[in-house]
């Protein structure tokens, strides 16, 4: 939604360049990417490493979206657009397989459910930060700037956590 409002009230776009155009398409991008993620994390990279690259891809996505400006043609707006979504979309079915892989026997639904309660609190949090940012600042840049770090902090965390247990692994007797 914000990217709607900031398309329209900071660069000029109509209510449907911007709803239909722009946003429409990235949401749609999104929906073959959460597979093509699930497939990557079960198949060639471990999911920690997918996370984490996606993270890492969010917060990218996230600092150009507050770069836009007018002087930006439309394809570079929806191709961004399109990263943002597809990873911010797309990171929820690794996690929860990855959560299902690693909970204790039994524990499944707790598990994936209490992890999905902090993303959903995060999902509450997020736009009233954002909205705080807005209304302090008067911009849309800043927010998304900001928005980027909780990403950019959990993507952090998944490479250390990646690294050292790559390391126990290859310190561990055969």
């Amino acid at each position: 939604a914000y990217i709607v409002l900031f398309l329209t009230t900071e660069l000029g776009y109509s209510f449907a360049e911007a709803s239909s155009g722009i946003f429409a398409m990235a949401m749609a991008a999104a929906i073959p990417t959460r597979v093509l993620w699930g497939y990557i994390a079960s198949s060639w990279v471990s999911p920690r490493n997918v996370l984490a690259g996606l993270g890492v891809t969010m917060t990218i996505a996230s600092v150009l979206t507050g770069f836009y400006g007018p002087e930006w043609p439309f394809w570079q707006i929806l191709g961004v657009a399109i990263v943002f979504t597809a990873t911010g979309l797309g990171w929820q079915g690794v996690l929860l397989s990855e959560i299902a892989r690693c909970a204790p026997p039994g524990q499944v639904g707790m598990a994936t459910g209490g992890v999905m309660s902090f993303a959903s609190a995060g999902m509450t949090v997020m736009p009233l930060i954002f909205s705080a940012i807005l209304a302090l600042t008067g911009s849309y840049h800043f927010g998304f700037y900001v928005i980027g770090i909780p990403t950019l902090g959990a993507a952090l965390m998944l490479i250390v956590v990646e690294k050292k247990t790559r390391t126990a692994l290859l310190q561990k007797p055969s």
